[in-house]
């Protein structure tokens, strides 16, 4: 069966300061710094309240420090400040803002800030409900290759939650397209959700024995619904087919960096 709704799986790691470029010096010199308008600086403060580095833990600190940044432009500190307040880390939740830092981060081109933005109008949170906003940052952020944006902007055209004024055959293979993409980037739901398009031909010519393959990494990726598929297709599949679906599997395995164990 294939997965409904847009998978709420934003990036939520922190970009942490690049040591090539982040002032080193004392949350002092830092704090100087960032007050004169060094916006790397105040970025640095940000994520050492953050993280507890060098300073007592102190989430509005970082709020402070980050804000300060992002007011300057600093993409990283505007993506940051978003992550804590979509999520409330320490300080109020605030999706409202976090939308607003996310699509200046986006505009710069985050991906990540992209594809957590896309999620927000997926999901109408912080900002009105719109799945042709949602897939325009998706594609943003897919198109530099994200996976979760790859994904999750198949889910819209498979579950034809967004169309561009196409025929449903032709948002299939669009969705074809990025569910590919997301799983060949080791996504498991997306392999999941390519097995179940394979099997119907869905977007793609029907293939059982492309499905079981996908079925099957993404049962070695944990999957329970793919680990049902498996044992159903083996009642229809011949032996020679089976063995045929192991070995794409292992050569998609012996391609990818993901070890996936063939049983």
């Amino acid at each position: 069966m294939i997965a409904l709704g847009v998978a709420a799986f934003p990036q939520q790691k922190p970009v942490e300061p690049n040591p090539l470029t982040a002032p080193a010096a004392t949350p002092e010199a830092l704090t100087l710094k960032a007050n004169a308008g060094d916006a790397n600086a105040a970025f640095a403060l940000g994520a050492m309240h953050e993280r507890g580095n060098g300073v007592r833990q102190n989430a509005a600190e970082a709020v402070k420090w980050y804000r300060k940044a992002a007011e300057q432009g600093h993409a990283a500190a505007q993506f940051n400040l978003a992550l804590i307040l979509a999520k409330g880390r320490g300080v109020a939740a605030n999706p409202v803002e976090a939308a607003k830092w996310y699509e200046r981060a986006a505009a710069q081109g985050d991906v990540q800030a992209a594809t957590n933005l896309g999620i927000l109008y997926a999901q109408g949170k912080g900002v009105k409900q719109d799945m042709a906003q949602a897939a325009r940052w998706f594609k943003q952020a897919a198109e530099a290759g994200n996976p979760m944006a790859e994904y999750n902007l198949g889910l819209l055209y498979s579950d034809q939650m967004f169309s561009e004024g196409k025929t449903e055959a032709e948002d299939d293979k669009q969705a074809a397209l990025w569910l590919s993409r997301a799983a060949d980037h080791g996504v498991v739901a997306a392999q999941n959700n390519l097995g179940v398009l394979y099997a119907d031909g869905r977007g793609v010519e029907k293939d059982i024995v492309q499905a079981y393959k996908w079925f099957l990494l993404a049962s070695q990726g944990g999957d329970a619904d793919s680990a049902q598929s498996v044992k159903t297709l083996e009642g229809e599949l011949r032996p020679e087919e089976i063995a045929q679906a192991k070995k794409l599997a292992s050569d998609w395995i012996a391609a990818h960096t993901r070890e996936i164990k063939i049983k």
